[in-house]
């Protein structure tokens, strides 16, 4: 039997390495035209981004802010100008990116005058670094002119035909020489206080000095690291103008079914609720929102007036009633809103719709998903009360606001304790179906079996929030072997080198590899105690320890630090030991443990001769080159 499941591991491998060959050896560029240039530089799609903001706003709203004296100022400048729009959470301002977009893409529209824009996000911080939001900046510019500049061209030849990719300097020098083409650029980033502090600091930077004709227009919250880098630029107060929220409420009334017929002709009603409503938001539409959301579900005018009488005046106060409505529902509605909102609040990444009807649907022991128990997505919207969306185009399904996530942040271990196993759980159970291993390579199945690549790339982080609850079905999933090799095939695919190192040949990432990557040392030292090489390696020369130390899991280095099998200074293909690679990555606890064994090399250098200290002092991890130089 064991030998069975061996064959069809390397049957697996075998066909993943023949797909990268083959894209390899066969590969014909295709002509260069700036839908492929684009989506070359960045995957990131903000003009879809704009679509579905654009869709959100009220018609008639927002038109406050264009006629005010500090947009119209910073629209007719000359000279470079930067405009910051300072507002309370909630308050607006990504829609009111979306207007500005828009009327500047229309104000200017078959004149040498280009509109860029970025929608910064909390939940992509991981995809948001300066490179990214940099590069997609390029990219539109790129694919809003007909013509590719021999700049942009030639970058694409330099980088594409050796899987690299360009830096951040080529980039920004590439930004300089495409807003030439142009008399004016206008930029605008919606939210930069969603982004980590160093990134907003080096976004801004970067952006101020592509050019004199670049006028900067940035939305945020109030907070000091943001006001610490306006330096001189003009600033203005964002907030809901009582206009715009009353035109919102009344067009909500008309919108509602259930407000339509409690109050469209009732005068006295919808006048109560938008005297109410406007009174009690304090500038912030997303408040009007969420008390919309309330008054929606009410059965009875009389109802409806007890609601306006218990109105919260605070955001957190808010998700605390919605989470009672949910709480009030029917047990089914209720569990299935809490299943959902587990999802949306902890996945590492926001989940299409399909990725989460089918994360929703997987329950423990199952073997494959039944399409009969995939939930609507006007089902798995309404039992959630308004805290989740779908977006558009994408149908990518996210919490109604950045505050959300918040609030949930804060109180999920309360409302959601066991969160972190539940989702592992979910994980594994679908990466066990037997149907992922019959047949067919590892992305193919993707489209009938869409949650199969989020579960693979994401499980044992899930799993290691909670390995006291995980271990033992972690335990279980390692020993469905064909199931494991499907999931690290992908794993490592998804990894920035996976493709281009399974295409070479990359094999025997086993099981004490798998854990020692996501830091599951209780569960690696189970499998030691049955006789498990700590030390092997896989076809690139890494072991465990290597592993580990990539990823900083200073408790799975301790673990493996202390038995005997462990050649502390192993290298692998490329010349790199454990050491190299937590002081690489910045990891100072775990460089500590390194450098206090008495056998270990500091003097070791990387294939092209650079040596740790000249590594280190590059990526610039100050505290670790204190380390090494003590």
């Amino acid at each position: 039997m064991d030998g069975k499941l061996v064959n069809v591991k390397d049957s697996v491998i075998q066909q993943v390495n023949v797909v990268g060959r083959d894209q390899i050896n066969n590969y014909k560029p295709s002509p260069l035209n700036p839908r492929t240039l684009g989506d070359w530089l960045s995957s990131l799609n903000f003009n879809m981004t704009q679509v579905n903001v654009w869709e959100q706003r009220t018609d008639g709203t927002g038109t406050w802010f264009l006629e005010s004296r500090e947009f119209k100022a910073w629209l007719t400048s000359a000279a470079q100008e930067t405009l910051w729009c300072i507002g309370i959470p909630g308050s607006g301002k990504t829609v009111l990116s979306s207007i500005a977009i828009k009327y500047l893409q229309e104000a200017f529209q078959g004149k040498d005058v280009v509109t860029t824009f970025i929608y910064c996000n909390h939940k992509e911080q991981a995809k948001h670094t300066v490179r990214e939001l940099i590069a997609s900046m390029l990219k539109q510019l790129v694919q809003d002119h007909p013509v590719i500049s021999e700049s942009a061209g030639s970058l694409y030849y330099k980088h594409h035909s050796k899987a690299t990719y360009p830096s951040l300097e080529e980039l920004t020098e590439a930004i300089r020489m495409e807003v030439g083409r142009y008399s004016r650029v206008f930029v605008i980033v919606d939210a930069l206080d969603e982004l980590d502090e160093l990134h907003r600091v080096r976004l801004i930077e970067t952006i101020q000095t592509l050019s004199n004709a670049v006028n900067l227009m940035v939305t945020s919250r109030p907070l000091p690291p943001i006001d610490a880098i306006s330096g001189e630029a003009k600033s203005m107060k964002i907030s809901a103008s009582a206009y715009d929220v009353r035109v919102y409420i009344q067009h909500r009334i008309q919108k509602e079914p259930r407000l339509k017929l409690l109050a469209g002709e009732r005068g006295d009603l919808q006048q109560s609720i938008v005297d109410k409503i406007s009174g009690a938001v304090q500038g912030m539409f997303l408040l009007a929102k969420l008390h919309m959301d309330t008054l929606a579900t009410k059965n009875n005018p009389r109802a409806v007036r007890d609601a306006l009488d218990v109105l919260a005046t605070e955001v957190e106060a808010t998700y605390g009633e919605a989470m009672r409505r949910i709480t009030a529902q029917s047990k089914d509605d209720e569990d299935l809103a809490k299943r959902i909102l587990v999802w949306v609040i902890f996945a590492r990444r926001p989940l299409s719709l399909r990725e989460l009807q089918h994360a929703i649907a997987t329950l423990p022991r199952m073997t494959d998903i039944d399409p009969e128990s995939l939930v609507p997505e006007i089902l798995l919207i309404s039992v959630c009360v308004g805290l989740v969306v779908i977006d558009g185009y994408e149908s990518i399904v996210r919490l109604v606001h950045y505050t959300a996530q918040e609030y949930f942040e804060k109180n999920g271990p309360t409302l959601f304790p066991n969160a972190a196993g539940s989702i592992t759980q979910t994980c594994l159970t679908y990466l066990s179906f037997d149907a992922l291993t019959q047949g067919g390579d590892a992305w193919s199945t993707s489209h009938k079996y869409p949650f199969a690549l989020y579960a693979a790339v994401h499980w044992g982080y899930h799993g290691h929030r909670d390995e006291e609850t995980t271990l033992d079905m972690v335990l279980e999933f390692l020993s469905r072997k064909p199931n494991v090799a499907y999931a690290t095939t992908i794993l490592l695919a998804e990894s920035p080198d996976g493709l281009w190192d399974y295409g070479l040949g990359r094999t025997d990432f086993g099981e004490i590899h798998l854990l020692s990557f996501f830091g599951l040392g209780r569960t690696m030292s189970q499998l030691l105690q049955i006789n498990h090489s700590a030390d092997l390696k896989d076809s690139t020369g890494q072991t465990p320890l290597s592993h580990a130390t990539t990823q900083g899991h200073s408790e799975v280095v301790q673990l493996l630090l202390t038995r005997d099998d462990i050649d502390v200074n192993s290298e692998d293909e490329y010349g790199n030991s454990p050491l190299f690679y937590a002081a690489n990555s910045g990891h100072l606890e775990v460089t500590k443990l390194l450098l206090a064994r008495d056998d270990i090399d500091v003097n070791s250098k990387d294939e092209e001769g650079n040596s740790l200290l000249f590594i280190v002092a590059a990526k610039k991890h100050l505290e670790v080159m204190k380390l090494l130089l003590a």
